[in-house]
């Protein structure tokens, strides 16, 4: 478990960089084979009965498929009589759902039972999900601009801002309500633009991490 990769998403919602953390699980079937004795057995006794029990990786051919029963709970056969099986691999996945459930992990979901769902490459899905985030923060661009467009344009230069404004004997200082409603509008623009520059480095940072 580790947190390497950007979220994204949340990114985009908060304005700065947001990691999450993730798990990587590698999981290696086992089966218990057993060995029987060989027709060289000295013991003719013995042939064909079990000498050991081993642990072996395995694969699905060598997981028991149980005959596939429809919805009355009767055995289903295909067109050529032969017994339909249920795939090892979803018994597989069954066994794990449940180890998951019993273990506490209430919120774990199984895959859909004989989805047909296509399998997306990795690549292909982060890039309709870029494209979706892109067309998102596109969105709130324009929106923001918008927002500018009703306020008035800022052309003062620092010397200006600089100028406005008199400092009384108190140490405050007394301004026009025209330099005032000037200021706070260029504070506004200030707070747009600075979200919108921290939404594209988060997007420009999570392109370099991906390698894109």
């Amino acid at each position: 478990m580790h947190a390497d990769e950007i979220n994204l998403t949340l990114s985009d919602k908060y304005g700065y960089p947001v990691y999450h953390y993730h798990m990587h699980v590698m999981a290696l079937p086992v089966v218990e084979k057993k060995v029987l004795w060989s027709k060289r057995c000295k013991d003719k006794a013995l042939v064909g009965t079990v000498k050991e029990v081993v642990q072996q990786i395995s694969h699905s051919k060598k997981w028991k498929s149980p005959q596939k029963l429809n919805e009355h709970g009767e055995p289903e056969f295909n067109e050529k009589g032969k017994p339909v099986l249920v795939p090892s691999y979803s018994i597989l996945q069954d066994q794990f759902y449940e180890h998951m459930q019993a273990a506490g992990f209430k919120d774990f979901d199984r895959g859909v039972r004989g989805s047909t769902a296509e399998n997306k490459t990795n690549a292909r899905f982060q890039a309709e999900q870029d494209k979706k985030r892109l067309a998102a923060i596109q969105e709130k661009i324009e929106q923001a601009n918008e927002e500018l467009s009703t306020i008035l344009p800022v052309k003062a230069s620092a010397e200006i801002i600089d100028n406005m404004g008199k400092k009384t004997l108190m140490g405050k200082v007394q301004m026009s309500g025209e330099d005032y409603t000037y200021l706070t509008n260029l504070a506004k623009e200030c707070l747009v633009n600075r979200r919108t520059i921290s939404i594209l480095e988060s997007t420009i940072q999570a392109y370099k991490s991906n390698g894109n």
